[in-house]
């Protein structure tokens, strides 16, 4: 009787070699196998894999690259900027942490805070302009609504200054830390945001 036993494969790179040790039928992505040098040739360092005669054209591409033609050859170029996933030069499928899609899917911007339309990038808390229905306050940075804004169903989507929003209803915060803007459900007294210029620490600013 034959004892059976797994062998590795002996080409470099290769992820799959059902025939033999030595040949191989899959590489590592990034590779492509060549029969007759034997061998997992690198493509592309832009290309998940590329064809077997040409390792400079590429059959798919990594992250953040897109499939385009060049002098008749299928190359990937860079998304743009902040873009982690995109179909062509101007069409974005995800953007990287940290940036949101535009409706058209155009452009990435920073994630800002929810209340923020813009924001500084250095400090996505610390808005530039606010939403309609806001008010900008330049001393803090921050966009604050200065009545609930609630349905006749009494379900609202904007709270004041002070509040919460929570299952859509408004909660009062009983914080007493100055240069506080904001509390969570739960914790209706101690302080969650900080005001721009301050930070928290141990639900102080």
């Amino acid at each position: 009787m034959q004892s059976s036993s797994c062998l590795s494969c002996q080409v470099q790179y290769c992820k799959s070699c059902t025939s033999s040790p030595s040949s191989c039928d899959t590489c590592f992505e990034g590779y492509i196998y060549n029969s007759v040098k034997v061998k997992c040739l690198p493509c592309a360092v832009t290309c998940k894999t590329c064809k077997s005669t040409d390792i400079s054209e590429c059959i798919g591409c990594i992250g953040g690259y897109y499939e385009t033609i060049v002098e008749s050859k299928t190359r990937c170029a860079q998304c743009f900027s902040n873009c982690a996933s995109c179909s062509n030069a101007t069409y974005c499928l995800e953007c990287a942490i940290g940036y949101s899609l535009s409706v058209d899917s155009t452009k990435c911007s920073i994630s800002c805070a929810p209340e923020c339309a813009t924001c500084d990038e250095t400090n996505t808390t610390k808005c530039l302009t606010c939403y309609s229905g806001t008010t900008f306050n330049p001393s803090a940075s921050t966009c604050e609504s200065t009545v609930a804004i609630c349905n006749i169903t009494k379900s609202c989507s904007a709270c004041p200054s002070a509040y919460i929003i929570y299952q859509n209803q408004c909660f009062q915060c009983s914080y007493t830390e100055t240069n506080c803007v904001a509390c969570s459900f739960g914790s209706l007294d101690t302080c969650a945001m900080c005001s721009y210029g301050y930070y928290l620490q141990s639900g102080k600013c």
